[in-house]
């Protein structure tokens, strides 16, 4: 038939059962056609993947009991191997040998998914790297300034907490900056946790960022990597709302550490990926030079004043000098 040489799937949901299906749609699955109608209610339902099963389950009681549901959806499922695939969906109430049934149309859109949500991610960070440049822009040369937009914009892109630490002038020590939160009521327990403290540069969550200038990733962080981690706001942190997945990136200038860029997903978060590492470094990168810059102009600032105030102090001797000679010649 017509349907059975089908392209698209044509498959019946009846009680929770397929009841109908023909080769493509059982093909989609992973199943023969036996296979697929011999599953059992709860079988059928471990097709859905586990992050859409509630939401699909709601709208076919809701379908079936007559209420007005778009009847186009796009459904992550899961294959008999377990490889997850993206269904176009489209799905109406029939009667099916005397009782109410879902006639479901299924299409493969994984790539067509794929591509869109990689032009989607694209696009976002494109945003992202636009927000940077404008905030840096907007900063100008002052440090404080600089290093707070670098925060703020890194939080808010890949959260949860965005740490700016800055190496010391000798090379010895790392010390916190400034961060940010996408949860903006946390920042002043963040002041009271990281303010006026440093670390050693041979710490061991920044050790080989300051030293080697390598990035530091960790996807998952265990329950027993907590325990080991000696004494710190970072430990204190991690020990308050939990740590999942931790990222550290140099930021460089003509082959100098000038600090470090991290971001900290709380308990519960999805861990970041090597694609969120190659971000977080480019925006480490694109903030270098500016933080550079600011450096130099706090720098000149602060040669400047010293200069102003000894000169200050030498023209008040003479000026006293002069009137002690005033004094003794009159």
């Amino acid at each position: 038939t017509l349907i059975d040489q089908s392209l698209v799937g044509v498959a019946i949901l009846q009680a929770g059962r397929f009841v109908f299906s023909n080769p493509t749609a059982a093909d989609l699955y992973g199943f023969t056609t036996e296979e697929l109608l011999a599953l059992a209610t709860e079988q059928a339902s471990l097709l859905i993947h586990p992050e859409d099963r509630a939401t699909v389950a709601a709208r076919m009681r809701d379908r079936l009991a007559g209420k007005p549901i778009p009847a186009r959806s796009v459904m992550h499922v899961l294959r008999k191997d377990g490889s997850a695939r993206w269904f176009e969906v489209n799905a109406n109430r029939i009667e099916y040998r005397g009782a109410p049934a879902i006639l479901l149309l299924l299409l493969d859109v994984t790539e067509r998914k794929q591509a869109q949500d990689e032009m989607q991610v694209t696009l976002l960070r494109t945003a992202m790297r636009q927000d940077l440049n404008a905030a840096l822009g907007r900063a100008g040369t002052d440090l404080n300034a600089v290093l707070h937009s670098v925060a703020r914009i890194v939080s808010s892109s890949l959260g949860d907490l965005c740490t700016v630490a800055l190496v010391s002038d000798d090379g010895a020590w790392v010390e916190p900056k400034t961060y940010a939160h996408v949860r903006r009521e946390r920042e002043p327990l963040l002041g009271e946790l990281f303010g006026h403290t440093r670390l050693p540069a041979d710490h061991p969550f920044l050790g080989q960022t300051v030293t080697a200038g390598e990035p530091l990733f960790i996807a998952s962080v265990t329950d027993d990597m907590l325990k080991d981690l000696p004494a710190s706001p970072l430990s204190d942190y991690a020990r308050e709302y939990g740590l999942s997945s931790y990222l550290v990136v140099p930021i460089r200038q003509a082959q100098r550490v000038l600090g470090t860029l991290g971001v900290i997903r709380e308990r519960g978060g999805v861990p970041y990926t090597i694609q969120d590492q190659i971000l977080l470094q480019e925006f480490a990168d694109r903030s270098a030079l500016a933080i550079a810059n600011a450096q130099l102009v706090e720098q000149l600032q602060a040669e400047l004043e010293a200069r102003t105030q000894a000169e200050t102090a030498l023209r008040t001797s003479m000026e006293q000098a002069n009137v002690a000679e005033q004094v003794l010649t009159s």
